[in-house]
């Protein structure tokens, strides 16, 4: 499902406090009512809202992509992009950074807001570092809970499980999400594939992790990522990309040397053996997007997220 609206959300009537659904979106560690309260007092002007007001029709997050499982251990996912947040200013409003100068409140209440509207119980991530490790994450993910901040969590920059119900997150501003899944086999992962890491072989090294875990068939979505007209780059960094990679070859608007990432990471996955599929749009042409580039790198972070439905008793999000 691919959903489009205004940043608005409709509204039928209003309450205050609102989304309640929040405090069980946590786990072991949920938001204290009077923090949920807060959150939405502090988020609801730039999402449109009276202040301290939120709409009791307002049915969640609305996603620049998602597809939910179809069946009992099947595979979900979704690409965030700004909007449906409670964040402000520069991180108006759906950030999921857990750096960058947003308040650790804010986080946690969209970390809790993605987590409600997809149904998943637990969001796992990891301290992104432009490389190529990748970070098996268990059934309960508690090292790598996506509301911690950054510092607290590990350095990696993909992820693997074959555990249900946990959500794998990578976080993005202008950077290629990659969700990828194996659901006969029940494995899934994500990586963060910025030039460095797409370089380096962070997807060589996710999808080994993958096969290792017992996956075949791979398939393999690209979400929102700068594109390679955007992409401007001096010629002796571009040159060093096109020789390692000739796919990511490109040319600025302005005539001058550029990379396509999101055409490596299509040809890299290819050579993989990936059927790839390409949610993309361009991060720094789209204002619903963030953009490290377009707002001078000061700004929030989208998220591509991946997760197994529960084998039994599972049911389907609302959307």
């Amino acid at each position: 499902m691919t959903g489009f609206r205004s940043s608005v959300p409709p509204v039928s009537g209003w309450a205050s406090p609102g989304w309640l659904s929040l405090s069980f979106a946590l786990g072991p560690d949920p938001l204290p009512y009077w923090w949920v309260f807060s959150g939405c007092l502090s988020g609801s002007t730039a999402l449109g809202f009276p202040y301290g007001a939120v709409p009791l029709a307002y049915s969640g997050v609305v996603f620049a992509y998602r597809r939910d499982p179809e069946r009992p251990g099947g595979v979900g996912l979704a690409f965030t992009d700004r909007l449906d947040g409670v964040s402000g200013g520069a991180f108006g409003s759906l950030n999921l950074a857990g750096s960058g100068g947003d308040e650790p409140q804010n986080l946690r209440a969209n970390v809790g807001l993605v987590s409600t509207t997809l149904g998943i119980a637990s969001l796992t991530g990891v301290h992104q570092v432009h490389g190529r490790d990748v970070l098996a994450v268990g059934p309960d993910g508690a090292a790598t809970r996506l509301w911690q901040s950054d510092d607290d969590l590990p350095d990696a920059d993909a992820l693997v499980t074959t555990a249900p119900g946990v959500g794998l997150c990578i976080r993005v501003a202008d950077c290629v999400p990659v969700l990828l899944a194996d659901e006969r086999a029940g494995v899934i992962g994500a990586a963060h594939a910025g030039r460095k890491g797409l370089l380096a072989g962070v997807l060589e090294a996710v999808v080994a992790a993958m096969r290792q875990r017992g996956a075949a068939d791979i398939a393999a979505w690209i979400g929102p990522h700068i594109c390679g007209a955007c992409y401007e780059v001096p010629p002796e960094m571009a040159e060093d990309a096109w020789a390692r990679l000739p796919a990511t070859r490109s040319v600025s608007r302005h005539g001058t040397t550029a990379i396509d990432i999101g055409a490596g990471v299509a040809s890299e996955l290819g050579r993989l053996g990936c059927r790839v599929h390409r949610q993309e749009r361009c991060t720094a042409e789209e204002p619903s997007l963030f953009s490290y580039r377009r707002d001078g790198g000061v700004t929030g972070r989208q998220a591509g997220i991946v997760w197994l439905a529960p084998t039994s008793g599972a049911e389907k999000p609302s959307r």
